[in-house]
């Protein structure tokens, strides 16, 4: 067994602020769909999907049915999101970008000073913080450009303080595709009653529930939130969804899914954080619960609101990777391992696929590597390779390039390496290349 490990660090005066929040919104909105009308209904935005549920007694619902009106698009899918101040007609994006008729512009909440309204941080490396806003602030302000036909002096855009707007606004989520890897069947997508995406969702946000939806995405999502930007959305490695085949009918096994989804979300009336927190079966001994809310937000869509079942666990099963081998043996679901080193340091990764011992490498580019050291950071795949991850007899590796290896563990589960690889563009989990392991949990997703 590995040596007892030095008592933990002082906690850090910063991660014992209060931070508000933002686990999910509801809305009542309305959906304009594409040649279907527009449809009353509530909209649910998580960290990991947007649900809208029409109105069943929406005039167009009672004519059709509801299912001609759901939605589910998993949010690793929305390449860019606006909240615009008018509406223009859909399928343009891209197109008529600075030309929209009428002109409109993105809609943001004035930041006046340190300490007030909405504070934003970096997000490099795949790593996000959480937001926090002071106080609701009485007025909206709002940039405008200058761009009146008969005005010739160039001017920039100016703040302009304004009463509270009445007229609601246009939000306009526009919806990619990854280049180089097909979107799995089991990715829960729906729209209109079939398993398929549309280029855009727009919907009309009332003007008293904005600030909250863009709090949300400034929170969650603050580099989608942007002027639209092909350029850029392929830089991502995404492109633009096309025009479905409507014509085209699912599978029934497919829509109802989606539809149980849609039932056991939207029975929600207030925001409930442990909604997006499932059980799990067993308290976790390396995470809190406020850790684990950084590792929800990169669950792959397929297993939101599964419960965590913990698969293996060096305190109870022993230090052996074949008895790792033997549990994975037992599931068929992505598996997160978490790893805590002899200096206190928790990190790991998740695995698209249960391990397994194999000669070759497994494992989609569902998988990502993370550290919570010396801040969360999670390593998703660069799509360089495949070397995602291989059981060996005597070691167990997540990500490989030149001879390196993301996470390298013995079969002992006493010594471990890892170093930076071009399949997640990651750095040292730990800080360092070599780490003595003190305790390694794997968590499997069931329903």
């Amino acid at each position: 067994p590995p040596p007892p490990p030095p008592p933990p660090p002082p906690p850090d005066p910063v991660a014992e602020l209060d931070i508000i929040e933002y686990q999910f919104i509801k809305l009542r909105v309305r959906h304009i769909t594409s040649g279907r009308g527009v449809v009353g209904g509530s909209v649910l935005f998580t960290p990991n999907a947007v649900i809208f549920d029409p109105d069943p007694k929406d005039p167009l619902v009672e004519e059709l049915e509801p299912e001609a009106f759901q939605i589910i698009a998993p949010m690793e899918f929305v390449v860019n999101a606006a909240i615009f101040l008018e509406f223009f007609p859909i399928g343009r994006t891209g197109k008529t970008v600075g030309r929209e008729h009428p002109p409109s512009q993105i809609f943001s909440k004035a930041e006046k000073s340190e300490g007030n309204s909405l504070q934003r941080q970096d997000t490099s490396e795949s790593s996000y913080s959480l937001c926090q806003e002071s106080k609701k602030e009485e007025s909206i302000t709002k940039e405008e450009n200058n761009t009146d036909e008969n005005s010739s002096d160039g001017k920039s855009s100016a703040k302009v303080v304004e009463e509270p707007r009445v007229d609601p606004y246009y939000l306009r989520l526009t919806m990619g595709k990854p280049v180089n890897r097909e979107i799995s069947r089991s990715t829960p997508t729906m729209a209109y009653g079939m398993q398929i995406m549309m280029p855009e969702y727009w919907f009309i946000v009332p003007s008293k529930q904005v600030n909250n939806l863009y709090n949300f995405f400034q929170c969650w999502f603050p580099e989608i939130y942007s002027p639209f930007d092909l350029e850029e959305i392929h830089e991502m490695g995404f492109e633009l969804v096309p025009e479905p085949d409507l014509t085209k009918s699912d599978s029934v096994n497919s829509i109802n899914t989606a539809s149980k989804v849609i039932h056991k979300t939207m029975t929600l009336n207030s925001i409930d954080i442990d909604f997006l927190m499932p059980e799990m079966e067993t308290p976790s001994e390396l995470v809190s619960d406020d850790q684990r809310k950084f590792l929800f937000r990169h669950l792959p869509p397929r297993v939101q609101g599964y419960r965590w079942h913990l698969l293996f666990s060096t305190a109870k099963d022993g230090f052996s990777l074949h008895s790792l081998y033997r549990k994975c043996a037992q599931v068929d679901s992505p598996v997160l391992m978490i790893i805590q080193d002899t200096d206190h340091a928790v990190f790991g990764a998740l695995i698209s696929c249960p391990p397994a011992q194999t000669e070759k490498f497994l494992g989609t580019g569902e998988s990502w590597l993370f550290t919570f050291f010396p801040s969360f950071k999670v390593y998703a795949w660069t799509g360089e390779n495949n070397y995602i991850m291989r059981g060996g007899l005597n070691n167990l590796i997540v990500g490989s390039s030149e001879g390196m290896f993301g996470l390298w563990l013995d079969e002992n589960f006493n010594q471990g390496r890892s170093q930076a690889v071009t399949t997640f563009d990651n750095k040292p989990l730990p800080g360092k290349e070599d780490f003595v392991i003190n305790n390694i949990e794997c968590w499997a997703f069931v329903m």
